[in-house]
Formats: structure tokens, sequence, C-alpha cells
């Protein structure tokens, strides 16, 4: 999950992991919308859309406790991320 998880997150710094870009309309109808459960297109939007949180959490709390509270990047990886790491994978 680690490697998975610092693999996107190296994509997104080079910006060329596959995400789509979330219009406000987009996010708006994924929030009102009645049938997403039937609606494929819906249920694979909202997916990325989770995974596009869970991405801008896990580069917030390295900031964070890395660069604002020097700790060190392993502990922080290690100890701190290990649910956010599980959760983006």
């Amino acid at each position: 999950m680690q490697k998975v998880v610092k693999d996107i997150l190296t994509d997104t710094r080079k910006k060329i992991h596959d995400a789509p870009k979330f219009t406000k309309e987009r996010t708006e109808f994924l929030r009102d919308h009645k049938a997403l459960a039937t609606d494929f297109d819906a249920l694979k939007d909202l997916i990325y859309l989770r995974e596009s949180i869970e991405i801008k959490s896990i580069v917030n709390k390295l900031k964070k406790l890395v660069l604002e509270k020097e700790k060190k990047f392993f502990d922080v990886w290690m100890a701190y991320l290990n649910d956010d790491i599980q959760d983006l994978a």
C-alpha cells in the first residue's frame, strides 16, 4: 500500500496522475443526484473525487508535520499517516 500511495503522490506532483478535474457543477450533481447507485459514471466519479480528497489530506499532513513541525519523514509516513495510506491505496 505504501508503494502504491508513493507512486500516486509522485505522479500527482509530476501532473501525470490520471484523475479527472471536477467542476463545481459536476460536484453539485454528484452531491444531489438521487440515482447514483445505478449510474456507473457517477459512481466512478465519486471514487475519483474521494481519491483527490485523500491525496490533498495526505499532502497537507505531510506539509504540516514534516515542514512545519520538522518531524522526520520516515516517522510521519510510518506512524502518523498509516490510516491515510490505507484509505488512499
